[in-house]
């Protein structure tokens, strides 16, 4: 549970596993079945992926403004 309060499973970094768990399924998928990977699915997974990273990024950003701000203000320096 510290790690969720830490800020290790954050919202961005749960939306890239997902669709990494989404993506090997459809990889698993056409091997089994011995079909080309579907395409709309696909995409979605992609679309999905791409979600993640901006939001990932956007919460990284965000953190390292906070930091900056606290360090500025007098704050305890980590």
């Amino acid at each position: 549970m510290k790690a969720v309060q830490r800020g290790f499973l954050n919202g961005g970094m749960l939306v890239i596993l997902v669709s990494g768990v989404m993506i090997g399924g459809l990889f698993i998928h056409s091997y089994t079945t011995g079909q080309e990977l579907p395409l709309w699915p696909a995409l979605a997974v992609i679309g999905v992926n791409l979600f993640g990273v901006w939001k990932l990024l956007s919460e990284v950003r965000a953190r390292r403004r906070m930091r900056a701000g606290s360090r500025h203000d007098g704050g305890p320096e980590r």
